[in-house]
């Protein structure tokens, strides 16, 4: 593992480069080839998307990168705090961003977001730290980054009694966060599609 510093709290100024590294690091992820099949489009309509995931982060959670290089990007919600009223996503450029991606994407995407909505709802009721993204750019894969920015949060958040929730869609992502503790709730399947969708939460002893 390599040496890194402390990861940084980002401010509006960074959303580019955050998106940035996200895009790629998602470029060839499961749940995105299939809500973007096109691969000629799909890192400008990525951009797109973490472009607004970032704003959404900014607004209402907090967004880390690794360090002002942006090798890894993570963002945390207190879930409690999180908008997810058709309000909140339109001060994040929500709608701005369906246009972007097109009426056939753009339902894939909404089909999908409510699909996850629903299984975090049922399986994790309680307050919670929520881990939307973390993605790690492809040029700084295997070096420590995203454990890094797991294990500062747990740490930031250790005097607490939340637990964790977070869900991917790969399942060496699921064998990632068992390392740090998470368990399988349950397996879905996004809708319309054969791409597995796995539910974890990690609660502290």
């Amino acid at each position: 593992m390599i040496s890194i510093q402390k990861p940084i709290l980002l401010s509006k100024i960074n959303r580019h480069q955050a998106a940035e590294t996200l895009a790629l690091a998602f470029e060839n992820f499961p749940l995105f080839t299939f809500l973007l099949p096109e691969k000629l489009k799909r890192k400008e309509k990525l951009m797109a998307i973490f472009e607004s995931f970032v704003r959404y982060g900014l607004r209402y959670g907090s967004v880390y990168a690794t360090s002002p290089n942006f090798e890894g990007v993570a963002i945390w919600f207190n879930y409690e705090e999180m908008n997810t009223s058709l309000i909140g996503y339109f001060r994040c450029g929500m709608f701005k961003l369906l246009r972007k991606l097109g009426l056939k994407n753009s339902l894939r995407f909404v089909k999908t977001n409510d699909y996850g909505l629903e299984l975090h709802e049922k399986n994790m009721p309680e307050s919670h730290w929520y881990l939307l993204l973390l993605g790690v750019h492809p040029d700084h894969q295997g070096k420590g980054h995203g454990t890094h920015l797991v294990d500062d949060m747990l740490k930031l958040t250790q005097n607490d009694n939340w637990p964790y929730w977070v869900d991917t869609q790969k399942e060496e992502n699921v064998f990632f966060f068992e390392k740090f503790g998470f368990e399988v709730v349950e397996v879905g399947k996004i809708p319309e599609s054969d791409v597995k969708h796995w539910c974890m939460i990690k609660r502290k002893t």
